[in-house]
């Protein structure tokens, strides 16, 4: 029986014998899975060893030699040349083995370039064979709005009249009314991200890096999308709810000399439409929703925020029971207690009154630069966004003066 399968079944009769309450049987168990854990590390470093000396370095063509490399009639030979034990299959389950078990891995053999005398174990070099990117969040708001996908230029019909019924007399009448519409147009603006990678690069560096690189882009993508759904100028881009008018009575604003306050809040609350209430988020920065929101208390001395632990143990922010969306800074500014010029630092809104219509979809194409050899990866889309209803949107600006 082969050393999974009869741990496995060592296991499986230790669970029996806890269950059982055989607790003399459990450590006889135990003891017998410790000694073939340490039975199996033996093995597997002594087969990790076994090929390293088994296996001679295989010469390299090269013109120049490294440390430690002799030049031998335009071959390269010497320490270093050999395989990578250390990405090898045993040695890699020996690794695993000294983490579990917290012993060190003897190694026996040793070069001139790499010793492991001064080390417990040196790690498996496929470990650590991953990018490190910046870490940021995308993919809030683009959940949230609604999408079409429709050829050439799309006219939404809006209307902002509704009739309105009227009591009238007996054999009276009343009024013919006139059902307004208007219509808002999408354009469809052309979306790039572009990344050139040299032919040195491409011929040298392992597949994970194109793949990493193709995952930028789409976060690239969509990031844009998001900005441009908040603060896009309209030309040349979608039009962001920010350069939109709030409706009469939406727009609440702070003075210079004052700051945000829990009235502030609650007079933003009042301001949305009972008939938006569904769907309607605050969306600010994490700075403006920790420092200037999360301390604010209510006329009772009571803190605005009741919950900051969600039932999936993730934070759930929430102003006044309604949801707060966190973007990132690079999105829209941070309350800031002095502004050059007025500015928007939170805003409500009901991201379903939001089109974004993507004209021709993500296509994603490779191409090579005959002048310099680059390989070009290219991701291009059409796409338009504007807010088609903005009834719902409530906005707090910090005035400059």
């Amino acid at each position: 029986m082969d050393y999974e399968n009869q741990r496995a079944e060592l296991i499986k009769n230790a669970e029996k014998a806890v269950s059982e309450h055989r607790f003399e049987d459990f450590e006889r168990i135990k003891a017998d899975i410790e000694e073939l854990d340490k039975a199996h590390q033996q093995e597997a470093v002594a087969q990790a060893n076994l090929k390293a000396l088994s296996e001679a370095p295989k010469p390299v063509n090269s013109l120049m030699g490294g440390a430690g490399v002799v030049n031998v009639g335009g071959q390269v030979s010497g320490a270093g040349m050999a395989d990578d034990v250390y990405a090898s299959d045993e040695y890699r389950r020996a690794f695993m083995n000294a983490m579990v078990s917290g012993k060190p891995i003897k190694m026996s053999n040793s070069d001139a370039v790499t010793t492991t005398g001064d080390v417990g174990a040196v790690i498996p070099t496929t470990i650590v064979r991953r990018i490190i990117d910046k870490m940021e969040v995308t993919g809030k708001i683009w959940s949230r709005i609604t999408k079409t996908n429709y050829t050439g230029g799309v006219a939404v019909p809006i209307s902002s009249v509704k009739p309105v019924a009227t009591w009238a007399a007996e054999r009276g009448t009343a009024d013919s009314q006139k059902k307004t519409v208007a219509t808002i147009t999408f354009s469809a603006f052309k979306l790039i991200c572009k990344v050139a990678m040299s032919f040195e690069t491409t011929v040298m560096t392992l597949d994970m890096f194109e793949t990493r690189v193709a995952d930028n882009m789409a976060e690239a993508m969509v990031k844009a999308l998001e900005i441009g759904a908040i603060s896009g100028t309209g030309s040349g881009q979608p039009k962001g709810v920010l350069k939109e008018t709030a409706p009469s009575g939406q727009a609440i604003t702070i003075s210079a000399t004052n700051a945000v306050t829990y009235k502030d809040l609650a007079k933003a609350e009042a301001a949305l439409p009972q008939a938006y209430e569904n769907g309607a988020v605050w969306v600010m920065t994490k700075n403006t929703f920790i420092n200037n929101v999360i301390g604010m208390l209510d006329g009772d001395g009571e803190p605005i925020m009741r919950e900051l632990i969600g039932v999936n143990g993730k934070p759930a922010y929430y102003i006044l029971g309604r949801e707060v969306l966190i973007v990132d800074e690079g999105y829209m500014p941070s309350y800031a207690d002095s502004v050059s010029s007025d500015t928007v630092f939170a805003f409500i809104f009901r991201w379903a009154d939001y089109v974004g219509n993507t004209n021709y979809n993500v296509t994603v194409r490779e191409y090579i630069d005959e002048a310099t050899d680059d390989r070009i990866k290219k991701a291009i889309m059409l796409y338009d966004g504007k807010a088609v209803d903005v009834s719902s949107l409530v906005t707090l600006t910090k005035k400059k003066s």
